[in-house]
């Protein structure tokens, strides 16, 4: 027990620093890349705007790369990590993966349903069923 606390650790310890190493990298790059194409148009159309737009695309454009690719990436691990997990349940018993299935499946199709007997109510206590 204590040598998967431990591993645990620094697993997670090892995610975030390699998390931040690969963030910090992503950025780096993606400014030099901008700044070179910039340096590399003729003197008179190196900037399209003013130089604060300019600026403030270094950092909120950059920022919003980033943030897409740490979502699709993201996405990708769960549904890889799904993908291996019904796998794997498929190998123990498939009668009950497939239960399991039809189970998760119904439930998904009940809340989704408008006129779903699960209702969200407000503060108010008023029905809300627009989820």
């Amino acid at each position: 027990m204590i040598a998967v606390a431990v591993t645990r650790f620094f697993v997670m310890r090892g995610q975030g620093w390699t998390r931040q190493l690969y963030l910090f990298s992503m950025r780096a790059l993606l400014r030099r890349n901008l700044l070179a194409h910039i340096l590399a148009r003729p003197g008179a159309h190196a900037l399209p705007g003013s130089v604060g737009e300019a600026l403030n695309r270094f950092r909120d454009d950059i920022t919003n790369v980033e943030q897409m690719l740490v979502l699709i990436l993201g996405v990708a691990g769960l549904l890889l990590f799904s993908v291996i997990a019904f796998f794997t349940l498929l190998s123990i018993n498939i009668q009950i993966t497939l239960l399991v299935e039809e189970g998760t499946s119904s439930v998904k199709s009940t809340t989704s349903d408008e006129n779903s007997p699960i209702t969200k109510y407000n503060s108010n206590g008023i029905c809300d069923n627009h989820w």
